[in-house]
């Protein structure tokens, strides 16, 4: 499946892409650490042994964004109820498509690869069974916050202060503080997106 929107085109991923799909990760996470000291991506022998073992079914809910070369210039994952999961860190409602992981090399920033993904991601939702909404985690001082409102994600409120702080502390201890010690956001988010 390959969709032609301009200068950069979105194709489903395939293995072929992988070494190019770890390559943006390390850049869009190389700095952010889990536990303080373990990388927040995987390289790409363990991206591609990752991969090995999914079904299909999870490789057709993955897309990167390539450029008239074929170069990676960005990488989506989405997951839905009853597939693995990339992380382990969020389980999919029944009526739910999560989008695990959105990354944007820093040279396709500003070119429209990371709608073109988003686009790419509700057109796979509309046309999956029974759901009814997009999920997604950031966490919060994250620039991309912004994109993601504008594509029409609204922040879930949390009315439980327990909640938000076990969130922040989770994030705390699992990221540190990935925009800086002095920022005065910490924590995450999750935002929606109806789209029945």
């Amino acid at each position: 499946e390959t969709n032609d929107t301009g200068e950069v085109r979105i194709e489903t991923v395939k293995s072929e892409h992988l070494d190019q799909v770890a390559s943006v990760l390390i850049e869009s996470f190389g700095a952010k650490r889990f536990l303080l000291c373990f990388r927040a991506h995987d390289s790409a022998e363990e991206l591609k042994n990752k991969y090995s073992k999914y079904p299909q079914e999870k490789w057709d809910l993955g897309a990167v964004a390539v450029d008239a070369a074929g170069k990676v210039l960005g990488f989506v994952q989405m997951n839905v109820k009853g597939l693995p999961s990339l992380d382990g860190f969020h389980t999919c409602e029944a009526n739910e498509m999560y989008i695990e992981m959105i990354a944007v090399s820093g040279e396709a920033r500003g070119r429209g690869a990371g709608t073109k993904l988003l686009n790419w991601c509700e057109d796979k939702a509309c046309n999956y069974p029974n759901i009814s909404h997009m999920k997604l985690g950031v966490l919060k001082g994250n620039r991309a916050i912004g994109l993601y409102e504008r594509f029409g994600f609204e922040i879930v409120a949390v009315s439980d202060p327990v909640e938000v702080c076990c969130g922040n502390i989770f994030v705390l201890v699992f990221l540190g503080r990935p925009y800086g010690c002095c920022h005065p956001d910490w924590g995450g988010y999750d935002m929606i997106k109806r789209i029945r």
